[in-house]
């Protein structure tokens, strides 16, 4: 099926077998929309304890999830580490589970957030459980999609449930507003512990809701069908959201196209190496002045090589007439311009939108496939919540 026959619209396009990945990916800006609601009627002892926490330099914040639920904690670890005096990590509940010993002891103290669209993962469950039964004095908190899945069951003196809008529980296979509200409510739960500024979500939301409005007609999705690899880059805190974005198209194409996630620097150190005629880019460059040096360079160094397909760069204005001071319509540039509104904004606001960008990439390869986003493994090697793991007791 031509994609580019379809309406560009996503709020008014419809197609069977793509119909709710389609929804949950236009449905984000009303979520986050929502966010502030659910902050404002969060217990105010759960804002206690995490600002607590935040001031103790033996605590230590874990994020942790599966997949895409551990790619909020990527994301967010490294911006709240620059405000919290307390350790701030993150860790996939798939490590924590085959060797918890690792990360909790009876001496730990501290926060773990667990994120999760359904709740009902076996490692998520057996974490819960394991984080019990190692490291008995730290709370959890558990940021879930599922009003009737296991974490959020757990709600007590020591587990705090904090439960999103009911739509971002994702019928799709692929996480897209139940891994951006999690994320976003997160760092905003946090930083209102720490008395920090509200972030602009508005201004996220507006920008998101626009791009979901004109993104399928946008000039680099023209070769995005005929690449055969796809490779996103971000540093930092963007790290997180290049994860998640490699991984989009990995699903929804059923593994039918390569994908590579990097940071800017990293990428040089052998990564590399996947750049052909038949590879698309996309560099999520930071908002930070110093950082975004490094992304910018990156895009430099990839059209002067000219052997991209495309390099797709999720920038501000400024940096945007870097390049363009540089580089003409015959290069392989292709800029995703943020709003003047978004230009110093946090990234951890930016990892969504770059994320949304990787959605409809995704989606649209799916489509050129004729693959169902909604479910693409109908044969069920792989699921939409992780089926086949045997959990062992552990023994301490």
């Amino acid at each position: 099926m031509d994609y580019k026959t379809l309406n560009s619209n996503l709020y008014e396009l419809k197609l069977e077998g793509a119909l709710d990945t389609i929804t949950e990916i236009a449905q984000q800006p009303n979520c986050w929309r929502q966010i502030e609601g659910l902050l404002d009627n969060t217990d105010p002892a759960l804002y206690e304890l995490i600002a607590k926490t935040l001031e103790n330099p033996t605590a230590c914040i874990t994020f942790c999830g599966a997949g895409t639920s551990a790619y909020v904690g990527d994301v967010l670890a490294p911006a709240i580490q620059q405000f919290a005096k307390a350790r701030v990590r993150s860790v996939p509940t798939t490590d924590i589970v085959s060797r918890p010993d690792y990360y909790f002891n009876k001496e730990s103290e501290g926060i773990v957030f667990a994120f999760g669209r359904s709740g009902n993962s076996p490692e998520s469950v057996d974490t819960a459980d394991k984080v019990s039964q190692l490291a008995p004095n730290v709370h959890q908190i558990n940021v879930t999609c599922n009003p009737n899945g296991e974490l959020s069951k757990r709600n007590d003196s020591h587990n705090h449930v904090c439960l999103m809008p009911a739509e971002t529980h994702d019928k799709s296979f692929v996480m897209t507003s139940s891994f951006s509200t999690m994320l976003l409510f997160t760092f905003q739960l946090v930083s209102r512990a720490a008395g920090r500024p509200a972030a602009n979500l508005k201004a996220v939301a507006d920008c998101a809701e626009d791009w979901c409005k004109r993104l399928l007609s946008a000039n680099f999705l023209q070769k995005i069908p005929s690449s055969q690899r796809l490779v996103y880059l971000g540093s930092n805190t963007l790290f997180g959201a290049a994860k998640e974005s490699a991984l989009k198209a990995l699903e929804m194409t059923g593994g039918k196209v390569v994908t590579l996630y990097e940071t800017s620097l990293g990428f040089r150190h052998g990564p590399k190496s996947i750049v052909d005629e038949n590879t698309t880019v996309c560099v999520f460059v930071s908002n930070n002045e110093y950082t975004s040096r490094f992304d910018r360079d990156m895009a430099i160094e990839l059209l002067s090589n000219n052997k991209c397909k495309q390099v797709v760069v999720i920038a501000t204005q400024r940096i945007a007439d870097q390049l363009l001071q540089k580089f003409d319509e015959k290069s392989p540039l292709e800029l995703i311009v943020l709003p003047d509104d978004l230009a110093d904004v946090d990234d951890v606001l930016l990892a969504p939108l770059g994320v949304l960008v990787s959605q409809v990439i995704g989606l649209t390869l799916s489509i050129t496939f004729d693959i169902s986003p909604d479910n693409p493994c109908p044969t069920g090697e792989v699921n939409r919540v992780v089926q086949g793991v045997t959990l062992y007791e552990f023994q301490q």
